[in-house]
Parts: structure tokens; sequence; C-alpha cells
């Protein structure tokens, strides 16, 4: 654990100087600044014809920067030098520049186009001031200031700089990873329909279940519609599925293609002649869900809104999460496709990914469903991250194995590379 401290320290200590070199040569970027955006108080300005020169050489809160500038004014950086360092080409020309013991030159091409090189003196007026170096130290060590903590940083700059870098690095260390894993689990929803071994399907009843409004989605596409009619009633169908019930004749009785979809209520809907190429399309809007008979409307199941209720989603047109149930009724068994609020409006399940919650701090002691996950339980890859954290549970295996004798045919073969997915070449 000591060595393991040492080098914790170490590595704050990097961190630390880092920093303050950073916020050392920050000069550099002050500098760049007055480039942009005070262009007109370079102290000199002199042109350099085509051919060899000799550059001159920089001082501390000096910035020389040779440009051109083109026949409509255009203004492209070539070359620079700031601080006594020495010239280097900069983007986006990137004029070659030779330096050999602090003597630097240039060749400035020849130019037919009206265009011409000049050379720009800048100076640094005065030192920047507490804001500006803690704006400079957040941009350049982190992900952007804002005006928070601008103002935070810059007090604490102007009693102590090296304490405040120092209190500042180690108030970054101590603060959460913020992992790309977990952001991306966090916003991960596709669709599925068979479980996979990071997850199961989120079923019907379960809190957070996603439904929509919309007849038709984009999985639909290529399936075939049936439309039949009764009693001045459409009922349009994908593979003996009813979809909605419609009053009105907008696709005659027949068979078709479902060829194109859009998810959302009116959204577009594109239908073609049965198994052919979508070619000869007839364009159609998404109908809401709607039932005629009473007979369908009421083999459908009620959510009472004392049990729970269908939140809209922010920026998803016509689809909704389905709350936490409260007591009875669930939605037995639990494959409801189609619901129908007090409201009497008519919701269909859409199968999402219900991902593992297997964390490092809190492993999972099990799958969470049965029903809905392809494995008892995750099993994940000992890592350098991983390392440290990996727990056997007793309710995923036993955590201690007896022997068996097997006998080495074909069959166990297959088995070894059915249950792992995994070729044994050598027993």
């Amino acid at each position: 654990s000591s060595s393991l401290s040492r080098c914790a320290a170490a590595r704050l200590a990097q961190a630390r100087d880092n920093a303050l070199r950073l916020m050392a040569s920050s000069r550099l970027a002050y500098l760049l600044l007055l480039l942009l955006l005070e262009r007109s108080a370079a102290q000199s300005v002199s042109t350099l014809q085509p051919g060899a020169h000799a550059l001159p050489a920089t001082t501390l809160g000096n910035l020389f920067v040779v440009t051109r500038v083109s026949s409509d004014a255009a203004r492209q950086p070539a070359a620079r030098s700031y601080d006594g360092h020495d010239w280097e080409s900069a983007v986006p020309l990137r004029l070659m520049v030779t330096c050999e013991s602090g003597d630097c030159a240039v060749q400035i091409p020849s130019h037919s186009d009206g265009g011409y090189y000049e050379l720009e003196r800048f100076t640094a007026d005065g030192a920047p001031s507490a804001e500006e170096t803690a704006a400079r130290l957040l941009m350049q060590a982190a992900f952007g200031p804002d005006r928070t903590s601008v103002a935070s940083l810059a007090a604490d700059l102007s009693t102590d700089a090296a304490a405040a870098v120092e209190g500042w690095v180690h108030a970054q260390m101590a603060l959460p990873a913020t992992l790309l894993r977990s952001y991306f689990r966090s916003k991960a929803n596709p669709r599925l329909h068979s479980p996979l071994a990071t997850g199961g399907v989120r079923r019907a009843c379960d809190a957070s279940s996603r439904w929509h409004r919309y007849a038709f989605s984009k999985e639909d596409v290529g399936k075939a519609l049936s439309v039949s009619e009764e009693n001045g009633v459409y009922s349009w169908r994908v593979n003996s599925e009813i979809r909605v019930e419609l009053d009105s004749p907008s696709l005659a009785a027949g068979e078709y293609t479902l060829c194109a979809v859009s998810e959302s209520v009116d959204g577009m809907l594109l239908v073609g002649a049965p198994n052919d190429a979508c070619t000869d399309l007839t364009s159609l809007t998404n109908p809401t869900i709607v039932f005629r008979s009473q007979a369908a409307i009421d083999a459908l199941f009620l959510l009472p809104a004392s049990s729970a209720t269908l939140t809209p989603i922010a920026g998803v047109a016509d689809a909704a999460v389905l709350d936490a149930l409260v007591g009875e009724p669930t939605l037995p068994p639990c494959t409801e496709s189609i619901l129908r609020t007090e409201g009497s409006e008519f919701w269909r399940f859409d199968g999402r990914l219900h991902l593992e919650q297997n964390t490092l701090d809190s492993p999972a002691a099990g799958a969470e469903s049965e029903l809905t996950y392809k494995s008892g339980c995750p099993n994940v890859a000992k890592t350098f991250l991983t390392r440290g954290k990996c727990k056997l549970q007793e309710t995923c295996a036993p955590l201690v194995f007896g022997s068996q004798l097997l006998q080495l045919d074909a069959a166990t073969l297959r088995a070894f590379y059915t249950l792992s997915s995994k070729y044994v070449y050598v027993v």
C-alpha cells in the first residue's frame, strides 16, 4: 500500500506541475487571442518579398507571425515564434522554417495571384488577469469553463496561485469518473425480441416499458399488410395481428407490402403491391391505433389510472413509458401487445433492451429475471478495471466444484462449444 501511496503522490505532483506549466505558458494563448481579436494592435508589420529571409528572434511576451495575405485580404498564418522559442510552421499553410543555433530562416515562395506575405509582431500588454488565467487553465486542463468556475478559481488564484492549482487538481481527482460506458448504458434503448447475455427484453408489465400510439413501426417494413372490410369497418393486419380498425377506405381491401414507415401518428406510410420491390408505391399516413368493434375493444387490457400511467417521452413523438404498476392488476401474463387507457387511447407495446445491472461496486447476484435473460448470471472478463472487484456469487454457480468423469466423444466436445461458445482443441 505504501508503494501505491508513493505512486499516487507522484502522479499528483506531476499533474500539479503540468497544470502550473500550462499557466506559465498560457501567454501563448493570450498572444493568439490578440492575433485573432486585436489584429490592428500589431506593433509593426513588414512585407516579405519572395526569397530567403532571416527571421527575428522573439522574447518573453512576443508573438511574431508570418502571414499570407490573399488578393481578397484573407489572412492565413504560415509560421510563428513566441516567448523566445524557435520559429515553427503554422497551420494552415505550414511554411518550411529552418533553424540552427537559434537562428531561423524561411523561404518565401513567389506569388502571381496578387497575394503577398507579411511579418507581424505582437507584444502582450501586461500580465493576464486572474480571470484570464483561470479561464485558460480550465480550457487547457478541463473541458472548458463557465462564469461560475472562472470566478471561483480566479478568487483562489488571486490569493495563492500554486496552492489554488494544487487544490483544483485535488478536487478534480476526487470527482467520480464520467464513464462513457455508464452514459451509453443510460441512453441505450434498442428494440429487442430475444434475450442477450448482457440483458433481456423489458416486459410489458415492467416499469419503464415502452409503448406507442401509431399503428406501424419501422420493424414492419417489408412485411405483408392485409386489409379486410366488414360492415364498413376496415381492419389492417400484419402477420394476422390486427393493428388498426378504420371506418374510411383509405386503402381498399386487399394484400400489400409495407415499404416505408415514419414512426409518428400521421407520419409517412408507403405501401406497394404484394411481394414486389416497392416500386409502385401508394402514399398514406401512419394511423393512430383505434378499434371500432366493441368485441375488439373488450378483448384489450384496460389500464386503470389508479394502477399506473403512461408518461410521454420528451422529444419522441407519440411514445411513452409505463410507470411502475401499483398492486393489481398487472398485465397478465406480461405479454400484452396492446392496452387501452381510461381515456380511450390505445397503445402498442414496443419491446426494448433491459440491460443487466452489474457495476463494480454492486456486482449482480443473479439474473434480474429468469424469463428474460439468456444466462443466469453475467460473466465478465477480468481486466485492469475489474481486478479486485470480481466476485463469485453462490446464486450463480457453486463456489466449490466437484470432480466428474467425462467421456471425450463428439457429444461432449459439442457441449463444450455450446455452453462456452469456444472451440476445444486440446484437453
